[in-house]
């Protein structure tokens, strides 16, 4: 009989590697000038239509303030 060491074969599970943070985070898309230009009209909308409610919650809250005042 020998002496030496013999390995056993356990299989190890086979793990996907974890995606780097690098590229994740690196995506660039590319688009055309014309849908570039509506994307930014859209952000344009959407900001207006959030200073519009800005604007108006701050109107409704100083009549409720001035209400308050009153009574």
């Amino acid at each position: 009989m020998s002496t030496a060491l013999v390995k056993s074969a356990v299989a190890k599970p086979r793990l996907a590697k974890p995606r780097s943070e690098v590229i994740t985070s690196r995506t660039t898309y590319r688009v055309s000038k014309a849908q570039s230009l509506r994307m930014r009209a859209y952000d344009k909308r959407v900001e207006a239509a959030e200073a519009k409610k800005a604007k108006a919650a701050e109107v409704q809250k100083a009549k409720a303030d001035k209400k308050a005042l009153a009574m």
